[in-house]
C-alpha cells in the first residue's frame, strides 16, 4: 500500500474512529451533547464521511428545511475550501483554466508531503435554542479573506470559483474569519 493511502487510512480511521455503528455513534456523540467535533483528512473517502455524520446530526436537531439545508450548504462549502483552498493550496484559478487539471492537481496534492498530513476540524455546536455555530479550520497558510470577503458578488454565482463564500454569506447570519483566514465560523440564526 502507498504511504499517501496509509497516511488517509489511519487519518480517516482515527478522525472517524468509533463510529462502526451508525445508531450508537449518533447516540454517544451527539444525544448528550449539541455539538459535534470531528477532525478529518483531505481525501474525497474522509470528507464524504465527515458531510454524512454532520448531516446526521443535523437530522437530530429539530430545524425547518431551508435551516437543514442552509447550515448543510455551510458545512460543504467551508469544508471543500478548507480542503482545497487551505490545506492543498490550490488556486481557484486553476478551476477556469481547465477543470480535469484541477481535479488532478488535488489529487496529486493530497498524497504529497506537506499536504497530505493536514487535517481539517470542523465543529458544529448548538450554542442556545435559536442559534447554531460552525467552524472549520484547516492548517494551511491562510488567505486574506478581508480582500475576499469585500469581493464577493452574485454575480459569482455562475463561476467556476467563488461562489461557495458567497452561498455561505447568504444562507448565514454571519460568516468571519479568525487565524488569519485558516478558521471560518459561520453564525445561523434558528
Amino acid at each position: 500500500m502507498a504511504t499517501c493511502e496509509k497516511l488517509e487510512n489511519k487519518l480517516i480511521n482515527k478522525s472517524l474512529s468509533n463510529q462502526t455503528d451508525e445508531t450508537s455513534f449518533e447516540n454517544k456523540q451527539y444525544l448528550k451533547t449539541n455539538s459535534i467535533r470531528l477532525r478529518f483528512a483531505n481525501d474525497s473517502q474522509a470528507v464524504s464521511k465527515a458531510l454524512s455524520s454532520l448531516e446526521r446530526f443535523l437530522k437530530t436537531l429539530i430545524l425547518t428545511d431551508e435551516q437543514r439545508f442552509n447550515v448543510k450548504t455551510g458545512c460543504h462549502e467551508l469544508i471543500q475550501n478548507a480542503v482545497c483552498h487551505g490545506n492543498l493550496e490550490l488556486s481557484s484559478h486553476l478551476k477556469d483554466q481547465d477543470i480535469a487539471l484541477w481535479q488532478q492537481a488535488r489529487q496529486t496534492k493530497a498524497c504529497q508531503v506537506p499536504y497530505c498530513e493536514r487535517q481539517v476540524i470542523c465543529c458544529l455546536e448548538k450554542v442556545s435554542e435559536h442559534s447554531l455555530v460552525l467552524s472549520v479550520e484547516d492548517e494551511g497558510a491562510g488567505f486574506d479573506f478581508q480582500t475576499q470577503l469585500g469581493q464577493l458578488e452574485l454575480q459569482h454565482l455562475w463561476q467556476p470559483h467563488g461562489r461557495g463564500l458567497l452561498m455561505v454569506q447568504q444562507t448565514c447570519q454571519k460568516l468571519h474569519y479568525e487565524q488569519e483566514g485558516r478558521r471560518a465560523v459561520a453564525h445561523y440564526i434558528l
